[in-house]
């Protein structure tokens, strides 16, 4: 606590009732170990991503095919 710049009185009021209520504490280096294998290790369970992209791209590209040739066939049957 060796910066206090800018701190009004409520602050340090805030941060001497921490300091004296919350004790410090020190974590099982065994679950620290194990949380840090789990966070950096990929995991061994993949999920396979959906296709639904490529599904969505086939149907939107027949649908703007199909527009396609209905306006297509009222053009040319309409200059006839």
């Amino acid at each position: 606590m060796t910066q206090k710049t800018n701190l009004n009185e409520e602050d340090i009021d805030l941060e001497k009732s921490l300091q004296f209520s919350l004790s410090p504490v020190q974590p099982n280096p065994e679950f620290v170990c194990r949380l840090r294998g789990r966070l950096i290790e990929p995991p061994s369970i993949m999920i396979e991503p959906r296709k639904t992209a490529a599904a969505f791209v086939v149907v939107t590209l027949g649908l703007f095919v199909g527009v396609f040739f209905v306006w297509l066939i009222r053009a040319i049957f309409k200059n006839n």
